[in-house]
């Protein structure tokens, strides 16, 4: 139902939920593209990043995770009265610093 959906109408929010189901049946790889494509859409919103930096760490993809957790956490915050982008660059700075300490330890 939502592929045919995305032949007649594409936005943020229906890319997002097919990443999710694509997620949750195991298909990975279609659900980063359909984050990937959300991203693209609305660059200056955060959740679909958010959600492939979160695919990538969970199939093992690390160094890609990182390297997206670092622009995402670099990203300019347009709307600044939205607390979700202050909340997932939060919880990216966690992955980040996660990252820096299992593969550069002092």
């Amino acid at each position: 139902m939502f592929e045919k959906a995305k032949t007649i109408f594409i936005d943020e929010s229906l890319l997002l939920k097919l990443g999710n189901l694509y997620e949750q049946t195991g298909q990975d790889m279609e659900a980063l593209k359909m984050y990937q494509l959300a991203s693209n859409i609305v660059p200056s919103r955060f959740y679909a990043s958010y959600y492939k930096v979160l695919l990538l760490r969970k199939i093992g993809r690390h160094v890609e995770a990182y390297n997206e957790a670092i622009k995402l956490y670099k990203k300019e915050i347009k709307l600044k009265f939205y607390a979700d982008p202050y909340i997932i660059k939060s919880e990216i700075k966690h992955i980040i610093e996660e990252y820096e300490t299992l593969y550069n330890p002092k």
